[in-house]
């Protein structure tokens, strides 16, 4: 990582450390919640597959630090856009930052409106099968980065 990307890296970095420091108070219903003689228990009703609130905090928490790290991407640059068509190329070039931001946002978005459903299903697995699970993604994680340095091996092969 080269000292132009420091300050984004750190930018993006403490935008995602806030929001994940204070996901629990964002994204638990205390309205689904039972009162158990153990304690509280989450009710096993079966969530909608869509959630609207999963959108909402999804579309927040991915718009946010991906801003954060697109103004302070391009905050270095600020100094050499001077006079009236500078800055006219420079608001251009904020707007593009907010078209890639409002993407990856929707994109969080789509996974925070399934992340409910998504966790419920898993809790209703058993042990061994959501642990075989994240067995065979680990497998597949594994394959998906060795493929670039055996295409390197193979290439320095003659």
């Amino acid at each position: 990582m080269g000292p132009a990307l420091e300050v984004p890296a750190l930018t993006l970095g403490l935008a995602c450390a806030l929001l994940m420091s204070t996901w629990q108070r964002l994204s638990w219903d205390p309205s689904q919640a039972v009162d158990t003689p153990c304690g509280m228990k989450q009710a096993h009703a079966r969530p909608h597959v869509f959630s609207r609130k999963g959108f909402w905090t999804g579309l927040v928490a991915g718009f946010v630090p991906w801003l954060c790290w697109g103004l302070a991407l391009s905050y270095a640059d600020l100094p050499k856009y001077t006079g009236p068509l500078k800055g006219l190329e420079y608001t251009r070039f904020l707007f593009f930052i907010l078209f890639i931001v409002g993407l990856s946002a929707l994109a969080n978005a789509a996974a925070g409106s399934i992340a409910q459903s998504a966790l419920w299903r898993a809790n209703q697995l058993p042990h061994r099968t959501l642990g075989a699970f994240g067995l065979v993604l680990i497998v597949i994680a594994f394959a998906l980065q060795a493929v670039q340095p055996g295409i390197d091996i193979l290439n320095q092969i003659k």
